[in-house]
């Protein structure tokens, strides 16, 4: 164990049932037992624990949170402003964003460094990829979906079968995939926010305004339908995880195929 304290970095999750109610308690115990090891002191936090604090006049120089020993496992504690904040907070409303923006603003302040930053969006990302001819060719066609007229186009262009999901990152909530069955009928599936599977058939004149009521405002994208399935039935997908080396070289340092179940 390094006997030289580098530091603190506090890591940003949103609340989740258990105790600690915080998400992905193995892999952050990992994390904080690793840092400890190059002295670097962490504790986990939630912006919602923030807020709370925050109506309650308590001070925006501490938060409440957690950190991890071995031997004695989560431990809550109060903790200064970090040097430095890792976030992994998927954020599921408005009030939960706005939340961890005004905290990571007031620490900030404080000068607490941001290691890591949410990419711009779906969209941003593809029109910036497309600018590479070597990328360009494995990119499918995306719209952006802005109401009933783009729907009916992406429906026209994708031969009736479209998915949908949000600009934003959504780990596989919220998301939704149209298939028309003929002229007169519409077959959706997908999953709501709170990752719920759903199914259902409605008349094609009806899909406007239930899409409407599904996307709540909130800033989507629309694909053709990708049939990417194994030979058993199972969904699947390839994540590349892509690194600057330390010459500031991007090169592919990991990857992984996720597969749900066939039911999903």
């Amino acid at each position: 164990m390094s006997t030289n304290r580098i530091g603190t970095m506090g890591v940003m999750v949103c609340r989740a049932l258990g105790t600690p109610p915080i998400a992905e308690k193995e892999f952050l115990g990992k994390l904080s037992t690793t840092a400890r090891k190059l002295g670097i002191h962490v504790f986990v936090f939630s912006p919602e624990n923030s807020a709370d604090e925050s109506n309650n006049g308590s001070s925006s120089t501490t938060v409440q949170g957690y950190h991890y020993t071995k031997a004695n496992g989560w431990i809550a504690g109060e903790y200064a402003v970090p040097d430095m904040v890792y976030d992994r907070c998927l954020h599921l409303n408005s009030k939960a964003s706005a939340n961890a923006a005004n905290l990571l603003h007031r620490w900030k302040q404080h000068g607490t460094i941001l290691w890591a930053r949410g990419l711009p969006g779906k969209q941003r990302v593809h029109h910036v990829l497309k600018r590479s001819p070597i990328m360009r060719a494995y990119l499918p066609a995306t719209l952006h979906y802005s109401g009933d007229e783009s729907l009916r186009k992406a429906l026209l262009a994708f031969r009736g079968s479209i998915f949908m999901k949000p600009s934003g990152g959504s780990h596989g909530r919220h998301t939704l995939q149209i298939q028309s069955l003929d002229h007169h009928t519409v077959s959706l599936q997908g999953r709501d926010r709170s990752n719920q599977m759903f199914q259902l058939t409605l008349p094609a004149t009806e899909i406007y305004g239930w899409v409407q009521t599904f996307t709540n405002k909130r800033s989507f994208i629309i694909q053709p339908f990708l049939k990417l399935v194994s030979q058993d039935g199972s969904p699947f997908d390839i994540r590349s995880l892509v690194q600057k080396d330390e010459r500031g070289t991007w090169s592919i340092t990991g990857l992984a195929v996720r597969q749900g179940s066939n039911q999903a």
